[in-house]
């Protein structure tokens, strides 16, 4: 309840993270609506690829990636950075160099670093961003490290 009304705001509307979720989202697309996500996220089961970021392995949820490959969709990260008196809000815009799922992934995670080190006390994961799931160990895939 606490995550689902800090982010209740005019005209955002939240979604469960499970495939009712997701098909929302994609009808928010087919409307021409707006649609944004968190793509830094643990992804769970098969639904990732390991991507580097920050030196490490982290399995990646691929759904951000498949939306931007999508045809029509323009794609910004967003990012926010607290200041005094409110927030310094940044769109960069985001054209993919491959169409190959865990390439576009990899992309948005290069982004990502660079915005987090721009302002590193900016960023905190409440979760353990570093965890490997059980489902899908590295030595699974052939990663050591």
């Amino acid at each position: 309840d606490l995550m689902y009304n800090g982010r209740l705001e005019n005209n955002i509307k939240p979604v469960p993270t499970n495939k009712h979720g997701v098909m929302s989202l994609f009808r928010a697309l087919r409307n021409n609506e707006f649609v944004g996500m968190l793509p830094d996220s643990v992804a769970s089961h098969g639904d990732g690829v390991w991507t580097n970021f920050f030196g490490q392995k982290v399995f990646a949820t691929t759904l951000a990636a498949k939306f931007i490959l999508l045809d029509n969709v323009t794609t910004f990260i967003v990012t926010s950075a607290r200041v005094n008196g409110g927030f310094i809000v940044e769109y960069i815009p985001f054209v993919p160099e491959s169409n190959n799922i865990a390439n576009v992934v990899q992309e948005v995670y290069n982004i990502l670093e660079r915005v987090v080190l721009q302002n590193p006390t900016q960023y905190y994961w409440s979760y353990d961003r570093f965890r490997i799931p059980k489902s899908n160990p590295r030595s699974a895939v052939g990663i050591d490290k």
